[in-house]
């Protein structure tokens, strides 16, 4: 254990101890004759030492200190010699968190039955040693994790990891001969290292039952570990099943049961090797398989109730409700103005919602506070609209046609994705519409 003792305050205490007995008399004092120490060690260490005292008949015990600065790391006594007045023990040399390697002070102090004493010091190279690895041994199951070296102080894991994973890690085994010479097993838990099993910590914590594809390291100087964001899976076994969970932006996700021909929300999720990266703000969200069209519905969640908008700050989620001529993955999952169908943007920004969809002729949408009825953004609402495909009437509504108008510079592309974008950076009577191809 690290005891965070002064130096000066003992050396001072045992100068007064010196003082008041200088004016005994007749008495035969001891005298330290040589400290024999390694020149170098490693944190973690039990070390030998031997203190040659001469004079050592009235001795009452020799106190061995490691020392760096004016912080006392550890401290041996002995009270017996092995003979000739050598005075043998054995010292651990504590690691610290944050301790570099560092030439630490070890100071031997022989104490008489007169509180007389008399001291030396030598200096020891203490370095942190480098193992091939570290193990992280789970509290559940006996199961074992190997941390293989990747740097100074470093250790990491590849693959796969329980969703809920505590325990502590600990260094190899010493040989015979490393432990002869003063290694030991070093343990890494929730309140540092030691050298005997310590209390465990969490490395894991994950809603999953198990993470996949995931490197976590974990650093014996400062003892801290390095989580990523940890991977989400959504396993959908079968139609109209559904998962709410806890996503984060830029969170890795996986999907499970799934057809293969199953279209993924672009506005959520982004294709990354043999997983998908979450696109939207962090928040709770609703993951449902819909078989019929072919894709799964994503819809952002306030507690168990569906998320929505306000003038007041509460802007998690816009809803797009329209008719018959737009849809997702594309019109056989029409909305028709029916609420239950309608489709939630995705917010990507702070102020910046996203929904990309087909667009066919004859479309007519509008955007929502929430999923229904109820508040939503009139015609008024909008300070720009940037749109070859539609313009906005009166109502809120996007149109060809406006007031019997064509306003619609392009005719829409069956065959193509429109990623329309609203932008509430300068409030919500001021919002600003684009719409533009995108190939997805």
């Amino acid at each position: 254990m690290h005891m965070k003792k002064q130096l000066l305050t003992l050396a001072a205490g045992m100068a007064l101890i010196a003082a008041a007995c200088s004016e005994e008399t007749g008495l035969t004092k001891p005298a330290i004759v040589s400290l024999d120490f390694p020149a170098s060690v490693c944190y973690g260490d039990s070390v030998d030492f031997a203190v040659k005292v001469a004079d050592d008949t009235a001795l009452q015990n020799v106190t061995v200190s490691v020392i760096n600065g004016s912080d006392i790391l550890s401290i041996a006594k002995v009270t017996e010699s092995s003979g000739d007045g050598i005075y043998r023990g054995r010292i651990a040399v504590p690691a610290v968190k944050d301790l570099p390697d560092s030439r630490l002070t070890v100071m031997a102090l022989a104490l008489d039955n007169t509180s007389y004493h008399t001291e030396t010091t030598c200096l020891t190279d203490c370095s942190h040693r480098s193992y091939p690895y570290i193990t992280f041994m789970a509290d559940e199951g006996g199961r074992q994790f190997r941390f293989d070296l990747d740097g100074e102080n470093s250790y990491s894991y590849s693959g796969d990891l329980p969703g809920q994973l505590s325990g502590y890690f600990v260094s190899p085994e010493p040989s015979a001969e490393s432990f002869a010479s003063g290694e030991r097993r070093l343990y890494w838990g929730a309140e540092g290292a030691s050298a005997s099993v310590p209390a465990s910590f969490s490395l894991i914590a994950s809603d999953d039952e198990t993470v996949r594809n995931v490197t976590v390291s974990y650093n014996t100087l400062s003892y801290t570990a390095q989580v990523p964001v940890l991977p989400s899976t959504f396993r959908l076994e079968n139609d109209r099943a559904s998962v709410t969970k806890t996503i984060r932006k830029g969170q890795p996700v996986y999907f499970e049961g799934l057809p293969q021909d199953c279209w993924i929300d672009v506005d959520f999720f982004e294709k990354s090797g043999d997983h998908w990266l979450f696109r939207a703000e962090d928040g709770i969200y609703k993951v449902t398989r819909e078989d019929e069209y072919g894709y799964i519905r994503v819809e952002r969640m306030n507690g168990n109730e569906y998320a929505g908008f306000d003038e007041n700050g509460n802007q998690l989620a816009i809803w797009c409700i329209g008719n018959a001529e737009y849809g997702k993955p594309d019109k056989n999952n029409r909305v028709d103005w029916n609420t239950d169908k309608g489709l939630c943007m995705a917010k990507t920004g702070d102020h910046t919602y996203e929904l990309t969809v087909k667009l066919y002729y004859g479309l007519s949408i509008k955007f929502y506070w929430q999923k229904g009825w109820g508040g939503e953004f009139g015609g008024n609402d909008y300070a720009r609209v940037d749109s070859d495909w539609f313009g906005v009437n009166d109502s809120g509504n996007f149109e060809q046609s406006v007031d019997g108008n064509i306003v619609a510079t392009k005719y829409t592309d069956d065959d193509k994705y429109y990623r329309i974008t609203l932008d509430v950076s300068n409030g919500v009577h001021a919002v600003v519409l684009t719409c533009t191809e995108t190939d997805l």
